[in-house]
């Protein structure tokens, strides 16, 4: 079966990051020129929301069993907690130096950032919205990920 494009989907100014909630149906692309996070009805194909959130947010991840969207926002060292189902922000975290990459590992709850600028990666818990630990890691970090079986994290720099 040969992949095809569905639709192309307007959103703000430089989509970056995207995520996917398939609990929820939707789909939310960070807007790098913008502020902004556009949310995609997935089903529909239509921008159902726009949330404003830091500046210049790039990486996004969904928690999906805590009804929660994480937003990097490089320009403003924060990342943003967006409540999914309302589509609102219901948190701002200060984490460290241009936040980049973003990974929810929900089986611990917790939360990735790597922070570009500081040279590490903040761990959030995610049901508090709390930076729990700062790790040191190797110059300009930028994606993470887990393997949730091995318990452990992965980063790229």
């Amino acid at each position: 079966m040969a992949v095809v494009v569905e639709a192309t989907i307007g959103v703000g100014s430089g989509p970056t990051g995207v995520a996917c909630d398939e609990v929820l149906g939707k789909v939310v692309v960070t807007n790098f020129n913008a502020a902004t996070v556009s949310v995609i009805h997935a089903a529909s194909n239509t921008v159902s929301a726009t949330v404003g959130v830091g500046g210049q947010p790039i990486g996004i991840a969904c928690d999906e069993s805590e009804e929660k969207t994480f937003v990097a926002n490089f320009a403003s060292g924060s990342v943003s907690v967006i409540h999914t189902p309302s589509n609102t922000v219901s948190a701002t975290i200060g984490v460290g130096s241009n936040p980049y990459g973003v990974w929810c590992e929900e089986t611990l709850g917790k939360t990735y950032v790597t922070n570009y600028g500081s040279d590490s990666v903040s761990v959030i818990h995610t049901a508090s919205d709390t930076v729990s630990a700062t790790i040191g890691v190797g110059n300009a970090p930028h994606g993470v990920t887990c393997d949730e079986t091995l318990g452990k994290t992965f980063v790229a720099n």
